[in-house]
């Protein structure tokens, strides 16, 4: 597998997990009842929570479908796609280090998630790191 090949699969593959990631926030207030446990809430903390989770799960769908289209599209090769991949890398490498510092309140039963959380933000921001860092192979 040649460097453009496998700049391209870590895009496909950091696309779709963005894709599955935003799919599945826009369910989590129905999966887990928000609406029940924010009812002691003011309704402006509620209407903050839900509209937070909408617009970081249609953010996530929008950049994991943009990084699928710079793969498909071979512009994951020029500045400009690697300067949008090289952000993306920073925002997950933030997002682990958040993780790490600050970790996800989990019941002692599930802290094995709170690693699956960090785990995925840490391969998010090597799959789009590494595009982001390598020069692209040139056919001479």
């Amino acid at each position: 597998m040649n460097k453009n090949t496998g700049r391209k699969l870590c895009c496909v593959i950091a696309g779709v997990l963005s894709l599955g990631m935003g799919g599945f926030h826009l369910f989590l207030p129905r999966i887990f009842n928000w609406s029940h446990a924010m009812r002691s809430a003011p309704d402006s903390i509620e209407w903050a929570l839900l509209s937070l989770n909408v617009f970081w799960s249609v953010l996530i769908l929008l950049t994991g479908a943009l990084v699928v289209v710079l793969a498909r599209r071979d512009w994951s090769e020029h500045a400009p796609g690697r300067l949008v991949l090289g952000a993306l890398a920073c925002y997950w490498l933030v997002h682990t280090l958040y993780l790490l510092v600050f970790p996800f309140p989990l019941p002692a039963s599930l802290r094995w998630l709170g690693m699956a959380f960090v785990g995925f933000a840490l391969v998010q921001a090597l799959l789009h790191g590494w595009p982001a860092l390598v020069r692209p192979h040139r056919n001479v």
